[in-house]
């Protein structure tokens, strides 16, 4: 075992064949614009969420006011309750994470 990297010559070809045989892997971190990035991309599917189950509302409100089929309005009443509370846990999720990402990295860090 080499404990003097720059004593070898030859560790940046052992490093390479390391790599390309698949003994050795390298990642590299994301930068904070692309962590940001990524955090707020829960936030439209979130916002989608909740604004479809405000119009699936609207439509089972007009079940009601129409009087048609009441079991279809509460059906239908039911569904935009899901509905609306997964867009308000995506919404959270993205709340959480964002503080998370600005308590660790600072307020303007990865703002375009």
């Amino acid at each position: 075992m080499i404990t003097d990297l720059e004593a070898d010559p030859h560790i940046e070809d052992r490093a390479r064949e390391a790599l390309v045989s698949g003994r050795c892997t390298v990642q590299a971190m994301s930068s904070l614009i692309q962590q940001r990035m990524a955090i707020e991309r829960i936030r439209t599917p979130a916002i989608a969420w909740t604004l479809f189950g405000g119009i699936w509302g609207l439509l089972a409100l007009a079940q009601v006011v129409v009087g048609t089929e009441p079991t279809r309005a509460a059906v239908f009443f039911g569904i935009t309750g899901g509905i609306i509370i997964v867009g308000f846990v995506k919404l959270r999720r993205y709340r959480r994470a964002i503080a998370a990402f600005t308590a660790e990295n600072g307020v303007e860090a990865g703002k375009r």
